[in-house]
């Protein structure tokens, strides 16, 4: 009898404890956008991400201005030109046509 009487006293206290010690857990929530703002690395994966769509740009920029120099030469081949190189011509502007497209859509899903 005296042995359930320590039992229960040992068991009640171990059930109090844990009881008590639920009642200290406490609960918050972080401000991601806070925090990732005071990373040291953001500065540098901001400039690294700038540098990166710089040069997508930059190539972009440089496709656009190799399709314009094709578009003026088929406005100078004129009315003289054969058919075959008018259709060659038109031909290789559909094809810079759709890589620049391609480019745009491949740009913004990396920087993405």
């Amino acid at each position: 009898m005296r042995s359930l009487l320590r039992l229960l006293t040992v068991l009640f206290i171990v059930v109090l404890s844990f009881s008590s010690g639920a009642q200290e857990l406490k609960f918050g929530h972080i401000d991601l956008q806070a925090t990732i703002q005071v990373l040291p690395e953001l500065k540098s994966a901001e400039a690294e991400m700038n540098t990166f769509q710089k040069e997508l740009e930059d190539v972009l920029a440089e496709m656009q201005q190799n399709y314009q120099t094709s578009l003026q030469e088929l406005e100078q081949l004129g009315e003289d030109a054969s058919e075959v190189k008018r259709n060659a011509k038109i031909s290789e502007l559909q094809n810079l046509q759709q890589r620049i497209q391609g480019y745009q859509q491949n740009a913004q899903q990396q920087i993405q």
